[in-house]
């Protein structure tokens, strides 16, 4: 079995990018990265790296539909969403090769599995709210974004043809919940937090939401 990497960038961080890339490469056998508008010489930088593949689509002002351009080019069993100020821990890092490599002993196989996320704020680690569970990984081909911003994941069962909203799957044996210690390092600087507020108030909303 074999896990994708789907993250959508614009203007990254691109030291930052590339030790995330590099961090999870063990895990993942294939790095599709959806570039928003940065410039021609960060991705073909990011081209560089190994395994990666990088598409420009220009801003929509819409995550999901960015993040799902992303998911069509996957073509690994699962896929792995992660954004260039985020970290999985070790202990995420081993449950993803868990869950790829069949080692989750359940009565029924999650199509989708929530991450916890630990957030720090300009160095300060935020308070705890109970959406921040994250659906991170599923079955490529049965999930896709919906909502243009705070997206959430919606899920096809095998075999189905209706796309089930996040709020039916959560707390189900459709979308498991990982270990609280398997858990997503998010961090955002001020300048970042700066520019995160003006884009979500832009779109009608709050970094925090």
């Amino acid at each position: 079995m074999t896990v994708a990497l789907a993250m959508i960038v614009r203007d990254p961080p691109l030291a930052r990018l590339a030790a995330l890339v590099a961090l999870v490469q063990p895990i993942i056998s294939e790095c599709v990265i959806v570039d928003t508008g940065s410039p021609a010489e960060i991705r073909a930088a990011m081209s560089t790296w190994d395994q990666t593949r990088v598409t420009y689509r220009g801003w929509l002002d819409d995550f999901s539909w960015a993040r799902n351009e992303g998911l069509v080019e996957c073509q690994a069993d699962w896929t792995l969403v992660l954004d260039p100020d985020e970290l999985p821990s070790v202990a995420m890092l081993e449950h993803i090769g868990m869950v790829d490599r069949g080692e989750i002993e359940l009565e029924r196989d999650p199509l989708a599995w929530l991450y916890w996320t630990r957030n720090w704020w300009d160095g300060l680690l935020g308070p705890e709210m109970r959406y921040h569970w994250h659906c991170r990984l599923f079955r490529t081909g049965l999930a896709r974004f919906y909502r243009p911003i705070h997206e959430l994941v919606e899920i096809r069962p095998v075999g189905g043809d209706t796309w089930l909203p996040e709020h039916l799957t959560r707390d189900t044996w459709i979308m498991g919940s990982a270990p609280r210690d398997a858990y997503l390092i998010h961090s955002k600087g001020a300048d970042e937090i700066a520019r995160a507020d003006a884009l979500y108030a832009k779109l009608g909303a709050n970094s925090s939401g």
